[in-house]
């Protein structure tokens, strides 16, 4: 049995944020949703549900003493002759 001191946790690399390790986890998720689809606005709160809870299934797995907060928001560009995703991973809150 270890009691974990407090001073401890805090220079253990498990309080550390590292945006590294989630961006992945952000793309493998907006990629498995949204692959091969065409924008619905009737299917985009489902797909908006499917990444937040994917993304946020793979950072409890990390087992990080972290709160998360996951948030989704999808938007169609639409140009005369085109129309394109467009995905941005905000970076850590400071």
């Amino acid at each position: 049995f270890h009691l974990l001191i407090m001073d401890d946790l805090h220079s253990s690399d498990e309080v550390t944020f590292i945006p590294e390790m989630v961006e992945p986890v952000c793309y493998d998720a907006i990629e498995s949703v949204l692959k091969d689809k065409l924008y619905n606005d009737f299917s985009v709160p489902k797909w908006v549900d499917e990444i937040c809870s994917k993304v946020t299934k793979e950072l409890i797995e990390m087992n990080k003493p972290f709160k998360y907060i996951v948030s989704c928001v999808i938007m169609q560009k639409k140009w005369s002759w085109i129309t394109c995703w467009t995905f941005k991973l905000l970076g850590d809150c400071k």
